[in-house]
């Protein structure tokens, strides 16, 4: 409540503690106006997502159950080279599994598949990404091809592009799959959003991941 003033001093009509028939006179001047306006309740202030998690998680675009069976086939067909996969991963320090992941929801397994952008083999290189990984891809020789050349040239990416996403692992795999610079220009634009294919791939990857979890607990998964 303002405080009675008046220019001369208090208002002793508004003293109603030594006047018990008196009630106080509120004089507002512009110091009560400012005071008031002060005491105004504040509007709500809506939080913007604040980490790169939460930016990342709130466009992952879990699979259907559909896909959770395909990338299950592709496991199962990956797991081939599980060896070389386990390997791979210790080398590059990346968590285990990754690779196989990776390589399930690129190729289904399959070390000849292609894709009309031009990625090949096991882990869908791009010709540029093979060669700067020591890969030979020319007219004679397509090293992409060779499954096993690209899952230790797949982790020599791959681990590469996670200390670059500070170990980021989802900042890592949109690398992989939608390419540095576009995730770069995604991070600066708040307003920006990643392709579905990258959004699928993210929750692809997690349900792969998942799937080899349970397998090793002994539950329904595709063996590794």
């Amino acid at each position: 409540m303002a405080i009675p003033y008046e220019e001369r001093g208090w208002d002793p009509s508004a003293e109603g503690w030594n006047r018990s028939s008196s009630k106080p006179k509120i004089v507002v001047t512009e110091d009560d106006a400012a005071l008031a306006a002060s005491m105004e309740p504040a509007q709500p202030i809506q939080t913007p997502i604040s980490t790169l998690d939460e930016r990342i998680a709130s466009e992952i675009v879990n699979p259907t159950d559909q896909k959770v069976r395909g990338v299950g086939i592709g496991l199962k067909r990956s797991s081939r080279w599980a060896q070389h996969f386990d390997k791979a991963e210790q080398q590059n320090n990346l968590p285990k599994g990754s690779l196989l992941s990776i390589a399930a929801i690129e190729s289904m397994g399959d070390p000849m598949a292609g894709s009309s952008a031009g990625a090949k083999g096991l882990m869908q290189f791009m010709p540029r990404i093979a060669r700067s990984v020591d890969m030979r891809v020319d007219d004679q020789v397509d090293e992409r091809t060779d499954p096993v050349k690209s899952i230790y040239a797949a982790g020599r990416f791959f681990g590469d592009l996670l200390k670059k996403s500070d170990g980021n692992i989802n900042e890592a795999l949109m690398k992989y799959n939608w390419g540095s610079g576009n995730v770069s220009r995604w991070k600066s634009n708040p307003e920006s959003t990643m392709p579905m294919e990258t959004r699928q791939y993210l929750g692809r990857w997690s349900a792969a991941m998942k799937l080899q979890q349970e397998s090793a607990k002994g539950q329904s998964s595709p063996a590794r």
